[in-house]
C-alpha cells in the first residue's frame, strides 16, 4: 500500500506520461494559434471600419455649422491619418432639408498564409443626422 502511494505521489497520478503532451493538447493549441492568427489579420480592417463610421457620425453632427466642402475636407484629412483605403471622391454627402447623410462603400482585402488565400471584406459605413 505504501509503495503504490509513493509511486502515485512521485508520478503525479499520471503514470509514465510525465512531461508528455497528448495529441488532444496539441490539436487544441493548434486551434488556439489559428484563431489568434486569423484575429490579428482581420482586426485592422474592422477597426478602420468603426473609425470611419465614427468619423462620419462626428462630421454629420457638425453639418449644421459647416459646409459640405468643409466636411469632405475634414473627412479626407482624417482618412489619410487612419490609412483607410477610401477614395475621398467616393464619399457621398447628401443634404435634404434639415438632415444629412454621409456614406461610402469600399473594399479591403486580407491575405492569409503568405498570400495563398485572400478574403475581401466590403464595408458600407453610413451616418444620418437630423438637425
Amino acid at each position: 500500500m505504501r509503495e503504490s502511494l509513493r509511486r502515485l505521489l512521485k508520478t503525479g497520478g499520471y503514470g509514465e506520461r510525465e512531461g508528455k503532451a497528448g495529441m488532444g493538447t496539441l490539436i487544441f493549441l493548434l486551434i488556439v494559434v489559428a484563431i489568434i492568427y486569423v484575429g490579428i489579420k482581420i482586426a485592422p480592417p474592422w477597426i478602420r471600419y468603426y473609425q470611419v463610421r465614427n468619423l462620419f457620425g462626428v462630421e454629420a453632427t457638425r453639418a449644421n455649422r459647416i459646409t459640405d466642402q468643409e466636411i469632405l475636407s475634414d473627412i479626407t484629412r482624417k482618412l489619410k491619418e487612419i490609412k483607410a483605403p477610401i477614395d475621398p471622391q467616393e464619399v457621398l454627402i447628401r443634404r435634404e432639408g434639415n438632415a444629412i447623410q454621409i456614406s461610402v462603400t469600399y473594399e479591403e482585402s486580407v491575405s492569409f498564409i503568405g498570400g495563398r488565400y485572400e478574403k475581401t471584406f466590403t464595408f458600407s459605413p453610413l451616418s444620418s443626422v437630423s438637425f
